[in-house]
């Protein structure tokens, strides 16, 4: 197990450190909170299945919190990730080109950022209805995707670009608490047919 070293100055909330397989910050030191950050090289992350919902360092109890920026992007030979209850965010370009083909959300998060699922070879994804947020890109460029279910009636927006690019989707249903579409949101979506 690596350092969950402490950074310039000292600040806790900057700690980053090695917990096999997978490399943290500190969110919170108070609060004893991580998120998975990106590894010095993708390769490291290759096969990972799952993410902890806690963490041991030194005798502490630290809980994942997020799926951090850039986290898992570019990462190949991974597959299914199974993401823990205590996880409330799924960061921007979290699996941004990278070959997840697979994932269940869990309805503990409430924001997914932008480009989180972008170019990946997932085929299906459920938004769970605890999800307020989506950002730009979130799903662009699954040519592989062909389902997305929007559990949804705290959704207000489909954000743009949500599934462009998505060359496999023949479907989808908007939930009646959208109130505006983004620009370009089901774009170059050849096989889409039904949007209710």
């Amino acid at each position: 197990h690596g350092d969950l070293h402490r950074g310039v100055g000292g600040d806790d909330a900057h700690r980053t450190g090695k917990v096999e397989p997978l490399t943290y910050k500190v969110v919170s030191g108070i609060e004893h909170t991580l998120s998975v950050t990106f590894p010095d090289n993708e390769s490291e992350y290759s096969g990972v299945a799952a993410i902890p919902a806690h963490v041991e360092y030194e005798g502490e109890q630290f809980t994942v919190v997020e799926v951090g920026y850039l986290a898992f992007s570019e990462v190949r030979g991974i597959t299914s990730i199974t993401i823990p209850e205590t996880v409330t965010s799924i960061a921007g370009a979290a699996f941004w080109e990278s070959s997840l083909s697979e994932i269940t959300i869990p309805s503990s998060v409430t924001t997914i950022g932008e480009s989180a699922f972008e170019n990946t070879n997932l085929t299906e994804i459920v938004i769970p209805e605890s999800v307020t947020s989506l950002g730009d890109d979130v799903l662009s460029l699954c040519a592989s995707l062909e389902s997305v279910v929007l559990n949804n009636n705290n959704l207000t927006a489909i954000p743009a670009h949500m599934v462009s690019g998505c060359t496999s989707l023949a479907g989808i249903t908007i939930p009646a608490s959208v109130t505006s579409i983004g620009e370009f949101a089901f774009s170059e979506c050849a096989a889409l047919e039904d949007v209710n």
